[in-house]
């Protein structure tokens, strides 16, 4: 496992230019929850997996823990791991604070009327 500069303890592992999958724990658990289901994702899936701030062998919360604070570490973790695309995972904690990260961006989408720009950005969708 590394240490990112904060503190946050994190393991990346599968191909370098596969696409990425973050995975991120509940309250009171660690980024071992996910030990079952990293195997059978690394194959096709660069996997991000990481102690929440207080977790783990992640350092402790640098000020009071908030969804905003859990929401900067992932955006400081993937900033040192050099992702700028991702599909993010959680449950619990993990899944509040994944949608307090993106929902200002999609209603900032919204409300410009481009959800065409959000489209674009999820494999899959129709355009």
């Amino acid at each position: 496992m590394a240490l990112a500069p904060d503190g946050t303890q994190f393991e990346l592992s599968g191909p370098a230019d596969a696409p990425v999958v973050v995975l991120i724990h509940g309250l009171g658990l660690s980024q071992e929850c996910w030990q079952w289901t990293t195997p059978a994702l690394k194959d096709s899936y660069r996997v991000l997996t990481y102690n929440l701030y207080g977790h783990g062998g992640s350092s402790a919360p640098p000020e009071a823990p908030s969804l905003s604070l859990f929401s900067n570490q992932l955006a400081s973790l993937l900033d040192h791991c050099d992702i700028n695309r991702a599909v993010i995972g959680g449950f619990s904690l993990g899944g509040q604070y994944i949608l307090f990260l993106v929902a200002p961006f999609y209603l900032y989408l919204y409300r410009h009327n481009n959800l065409d720009e959000l489209r674009k950005g999820i494999d899959g969708l129709p355009n």
